[in-house]
């Protein structure tokens, strides 16, 4: 998860940790440290970044851009959250190739779901 506002994450967290599924919540709270984080070997793979667009520094639109000419990391889904159901950024989001829109708080089911295969 990149996130800057606490609430979010702490709330966030709290919706993974009530879910029976068993995942690790990792947090960095700027586009460059969620870089950083997804560049180092030492740090297995995450299943999906979930993103905030609004963050000081490097904007998720930014690290979204840096994301996908990485060719390690390209492939990584993507999940943009945003607080308004009508966000005007979706179509420049859609052209960084996003993954899918979620709507804060996160419902942790919802990304679940999103990252089974398709039957």
């Amino acid at each position: 998860m990149i996130d800057d506002n606490e609430h979010d994450v702490l709330f966030t967290e709290l919706a993974f940790q009530d879910t029976a599924d068993a995942c690790t919540l990792h947090v960095a709270v700027t586009g460059d440290a969620g870089l950083a984080f997804l560049r180092d070997a030492r740090h297995a793979r995450p299943a999906a970044v979930l993103l905030d667009l609004h963050m000081p520094g490097m904007d998720g639109f930014t690290f979204l851009h840096h994301l996908r000419e990485d060719p390690h990391l390209r492939s990584l889904p993507v999940f943009v959250m945003t607080s308004c159901t009508a966000d005007q950024n979706r179509p420049r989001i859609r052209q960084l190739d996003a993954d899918a829109f979620l709507v804060k708080p996160v419902e942790p089911r919802l990304v679940f779901d999103l990252l089974r295969p398709a039957p």
